[in-house]
């Protein structure tokens, strides 16, 4: 009988340990659009912090978590440092200047790309426009289909200032083309001068300013082939240089087009890097 007994537990444990555990599925029944704006800024742009303050405007109207924006500091001809009172930073990277070169010259300042909608389509490399004209195009944005969904997970380590991204994507249409993900870091609220109309703001306090690209600038090429249901993971590292302040810094992950036949952008996400 205590043979029985000892035969069936392990029967039991048998089976508990072989029991196959259900495999979870990211959801994204939660998911809403999200309009990403590229602006292109600088320090000595005189006229830039009134496209700022529109921006953050617009983003009180569409909602903070709807509306992502990102200033690149790469306005031609007024990124050069300020001398009284000096600046302590330079926001203008060689990253930022390439992304800014990727975006296409603007006419004026403030300009910035909206979802990388091209403004010609005789035209395609040029994807900025002026502010004045901004919250037609992300009206008309937030009504489009995107048939793509985006999860972002961040991990930070603060005693290595490492920075672990996970970045799931959800297609709910077919994406046919060449698909790419692009993640970088921002870093909000730092205060710095700033030229705003004719004096300068010792000061001034920057928002959402371009840090730094994870990826490729032009963006990692997607090779899985994004059909209806299709669940991607991706995995990436950084490590934050000691001057960033983890507790201000934001990663925004976008999916866009490759270069043919235009760079639009399907859907993008931003998660702080310290919750």
């Amino acid at each position: 009988m205590k043979r029985l007994l000892f035969l069936l537990l392990l029967a039991a444990i048998g089976f508990s340990a072989c029991k196959e555990e259900p495999v979870p599925i990211p959801d994204f029944s939660s998911g809403e659009r999200r309009v990403l704006i590229e602006e292109l800024t600088g320090i000595q742009c005189a006229v830039c912090p009134k496209g700022t303050r529109e921006l953050l405007r617009l983003q009180d109207i569409f909602g903070k978590d709807s509306l992502i924006i990102v200033s690149i500091h790469a306005a031609s001809g007024f990124t050069s440092p300020i001398s009284n009172p000096p600046s302590q930073n330079n926001f203008t990277t060689a990253q930022a200047l390439e992304l800014g070169t990727l975006l296409g010259s603007a006419d004026g300042f403030p300009a910035a790309a909206i979802n990388r909608k091209q403004v010609d389509p005789g035209s395609p490399s040029l994807m900025v426009t002026p502010f004045t004209s901004w919250a037609g195009i992300i009206g008309a944005e937030f009504q489009k289909s995107y048939g793509l969904d985006l999860l972002l997970e961040n991990h930070y380590e603060p005693a290595t200032r490492q920075l672990d991204m996970k970045i799931t994507l959800g297609a709910n249409n077919a994406l046919p083309g060449e698909n790419r993900l692009t993640i970088l870091i921002t870093q909000d609220s730092i205060v710095d001068p700033q030229k705003d109309g004719t004096e300068i703001v010792p000061a001034y306090i920057h928002r959402h300013v371009m840090r730094g690209i994870v990826t490729a600038t032009a963006g990692d090429p997607i090779p899985e082939a994004l059909n209806k249901g299709t669940v991607v993971e991706k995995n990436y590292s950084f490590t934050l240089p000691a001057d960033w302040v983890a507790e201000h810094c934001s990663v925004v992950a976008y999916v866009h087009h490759g270069p043919v036949p235009d760079r639009e952008v399907l859907q993008a996400i931003e998660k702080h890097v310290v919750e």
